[in-house]
């Protein structure tokens, strides 16, 4: 029970430590126009770079994860 109240404190911390990070960077993502990009080999050279630069911000993740299909 004692190392299950430690873990209940440490959560409750990461929550706290979670939403005050997000209030401090949601200002930055109002009316932006967001784009999350990833690796996708099949995409490459079909011309979508200019559409992928023409948003305000732009995500990208380095690392696919398998997708069970």
């Amino acid at each position: 029970m004692h190392n299950l109240l430690k873990t209940s404190v440490s959560i409750d911390k990461i929550q706290k430590s979670c939403e005050s990070l997000l209030l401090e960077v949601t200002p930055y993502f109002v009316d932006k126009r967001i784009v999350v990009v990833g690796p996708a080999d099949h995409l490459r050279g079909k011309g979508i770079c200019a559409k992928i630069d023409s948003y305000d911000l732009v995500v990208r993740l380095n690392h696919q994860w398998p997708v069970d299909k």
